[in-house]
């Protein structure tokens, strides 16, 4: 009798992952959801109603994004569930990870997800769609370090900062800037013009 039950539970829970399946999207967890599932009826009016829990699959550090789109099945389409989250590919950050400064300085959004870069100086430099998959790749670029060489001015420029209190220490593009001899004043930088000069 138990044996008979436990192969019962199996058999449901396949046809209940067949029947989401079929609709638009497929890459979201269908069983043992928590926090941010969505509730669907994978039946079309006319037949039984049955409900299952969706959800995204934990990825990237994030235990459930928020970011899916899933629709009950209807007189004409199927049900569907698609994680969004899921569907980025890549060493860009989306999503939940996208957060303070690197979500206000992104432009970038799919489907009213975020997307960002790890540092604030990233910049998104590819996002496109892989192949004949539903899945996107986005690649994060850092600008090239401006030359030390091209600045003017009395600051201290590059690896000379190094052993310099932080807090006194500017930065352009991954160009360290900072006082002559670490002093603690501060900085009179015009990025335009490529000058630095202490303030005295």
């Amino acid at each position: 009798m138990n044996s008979v039950s436990l192969i019962c539970v199996a058999l449901v829970t396949v046809c209940l992952v067949v029947d989401v399946t079929r609709g638009q999207g497929t890459n979201c967890k269908v069983t043992g959801c928590g926090p941010n599932s969505r509730r669907i009826n994978v039946r079309r009016p006319g037949q039984p109603a049955r409900y299952i829990d969706v959800c995204c699959r934990p990825e990237d550090g994030i235990q459930s994004s928020i970011y899916l789109r899933a629709g009950s099945a209807n007189a004409t389409n199927n049900a569907f569930c698609e994680c969004d989250f899921t569907r980025i590919k890549g060493n860009c950050e989306r999503g939940e990870q996208c957060t303070g400064i690197k979500a206000i300085l992104s432009p970038f959004s799919f489907n009213g997800m975020k997307i960002c870069c790890e540092t604030f100086t990233g910049r998104v430099s590819r996002f496109n769609q892989t192949g004949n998959t539903r899945d996107y790749i986005c690649q994060c670029s850092e600008p090239p370090v401006p030359n030390a060489d091209d600045w003017t001015g009395n600051c201290w420029k590059g690896s000379q900062c190094n052993g310099c209190d932080a807090g006194y220490v500017g930065n352009v593009n991954g160009l360290k800037l900072c006082c002559a001899n670490c002093v603690k004043k501060g900085l009179n930088i015009n990025a335009g013009r490529k000058t630095c000069n202490c303030n005295v």
